[in-house]
């Protein structure tokens, strides 16, 4: 009878989260790993549009996930204010003055307001964050023009230029094209600090940074310049230059009884 109990239990708790997925609103999935600890994941769909994208907050106990469900609830199926994905919330009265303007807080709470944009883009700025931006300025204060000046953010983007990165099973230095995706998640950051009300900062001293080209991939080789314009693309003439062959003393080819040349 228990196990009977339970399994519509659990055929309920299916059907209710199912119905709540396609109407985009929050709901609490719990799951379990192989030592059965069970954690909770708060899941949700922007705004609580059916095609809107998904959003998650993952928390090691119920309590707290249905805590975070109903906050997310009071911001019309949104992220809470003042809430930075994966660490919590950062806003006013949350962190001691000093600790707000932090790099890594400011940085945390921008990608976790920023509007228009999917959870995927959210966790891929986090982890490139984590990666290669908050080793050198995460214990920076977002308002010191010392900390961050065209200097301090030049000799970062050289030391990225260094930095060596795999590709697949291959090794080699991190491309330009890279580099130039870093620099543009520090310089968003900045300039949120430059539009904060009130400002943060005069300027952004990313805009004076003279970044790597991208028509070099970075992987060290050399010997295979650009074509030159009009340069045709294929087998190369075996007879070489038109000049060293000289005159052209074949006779003319008919076609038709009219000549070809």
């Amino acid at each position: 009878m228990d196990v009977f109990v339970s399994c519509a239990h659990r055929v309920r708790t299916v059907c209710a989260r199912r119905l709540l997925a396609c109407d985009g609103m929050a709901y609490v999935v719990e799951r379990k790993d192989k030592r059965g600890n069970a954690t909770y994941r708060v899941r949700w769909r922007e705004g609580g549009a059916r095609t809107a994208p998904w959003h998650s907050e993952k928390f090691d106990n119920r309590e707290a996930a249905e805590i975070f469900l109903s906050a997310v609830e009071e911001a019309d199926q949104r992220w809470p204010v003042g809430w930075v994905p994966g660490i919590g919330y950062v806003g006013d009265g949350a962190l001691p003055a000093n600790d707000m303007y932090l790099f890594r807080n400011f940085a945390l709470q921008v990608i976790a307001t920023r509007t228009g944009v999917s959870e995927r883009y959210r966790q891929d700025c986090i982890r490139d964050l984590e990666r290669y931006v908050f080793p050198t300025f995460g214990d920076c204060d977002v308002r010191s023009a010392a900390d961050f000046s065209r200097e301090t953010v030049g000799a970062w983007v050289n030391e990225l230029c260094r930095t060596w990165v795999w590709r697949g099973s291959r090794r080699k230095l991190m491309s330009p094209k890279t580099v130039r995706g870093l620099h543009a998640l520090l310089s968003m950051v900045l300039q949120a600090a430059v539009g904060h009300e009130p400002p943060l900062r005069d300027r952004n001293p990313c805009r004076l940074t003279r970044l790597p080209r991208t028509d070099d991939d970075g992987g060290g080789r050399r010997g295979r310049g650009r074509r030159l314009p009009g340069a045709r693309r294929g087998r190369r003439d075996r007879g070489g230059p038109a000049a060293a062959r000289g005159p052209d003393t074949r006779p003319p080819r008919l076609w038709h009884g009219a000549e070809v040349g």
